[in-house]
């Protein structure tokens, strides 16, 4: 009997009362190196920080505020502050939940997660003007250089740019190929191939001269 005619995983005979789902069975092959790679590392069960949606103006921390009346707390707090105050906090807030560790303020989390907030920023203000030229502009211009931030960490870190992507709702990017490297070591040194082609090119010569 051929392999086809065999009966597929939960097919029965035709007194069944009830219709079998029919399950084509495949034979279980080991994955390899990218697909395991897909699946969640060690690096990503780490505990991320809350975001805050309100603090206090000029990243003042709550302990200073202790014992001051309500009115000086709400005076300071980001209910009562201006936009810009508002972008500071919001970065602050971004660099406390991605840094990796206490003084980093610029490492390709933080970076990509700053980007982020500047593109939504952008987004929002482009819904009602539409036709911001330049703003349009800078838009194209931060979502590039966010595009190959995520890039980088890709490739130098994949489990803070899982966390990133889940983190920040990102659209993961397509794994590209791997770049050809020669598995060939290098017998030659540079010398020698540099002598080595200085006679290619004068024999080629004296050739093209008829000696």
């Amino acid at each position: 009997m051929a392999a086809w005619d065999l009966p597929l995983e939960g097919q029965l005979s035709s007194s069944s009362a009830e219709p079998q789902t029919l399950k084509q069975v495949y034979p279980e092959r080991p994955m390899s190196k990218h697909e395991r790679s897909l699946f969640v590392t060690a690096g990503e069960t780490e505990k991320l920080p809350q975001l805050k949606d309100h603090g206090y103006r000029f990243l003042t921390a709550p302990e200073v505020l202790d014992g001051r009346s309500e009115a000086v707390k709400r005076s300071m707090s980001t209910f009562t502050a201006s936009i810009p105050e508002l972008r500071t906090f919001r970065k602050s807030e971004l660099i406390r939940k991605f840094r990796t560790h206490t003084y980093d303020t610029g490492s390709a989390r933080v970076q990509v997660a700053i980007l982020t907030e500047r593109v939504e920023a952008l987004q929002r203000h482009l819904s009602g003007n539409n036709h911001d030229k330049s703003s349009k502009r800078m838009l194209q211009m931060l979502v590039h250089r966010r595009r190959k931030m995520l890039s980088f960490l890709m490739e130098s870190d994949f489990a803070g740019y899982r966390i990133l992507i889940r983190e920040m709702g990102l659209r993961a990017l397509p794994f590209m190929p791997v770049r050809f490297t020669s598995t060939r070591g290098q017998t030659e040194t540079h010398k020698a191939l540099r002598a080595k082609h200085s006679r290619q090119k004068r024999r080629a010569g004296r050739g093209a001269k008829g000696h």
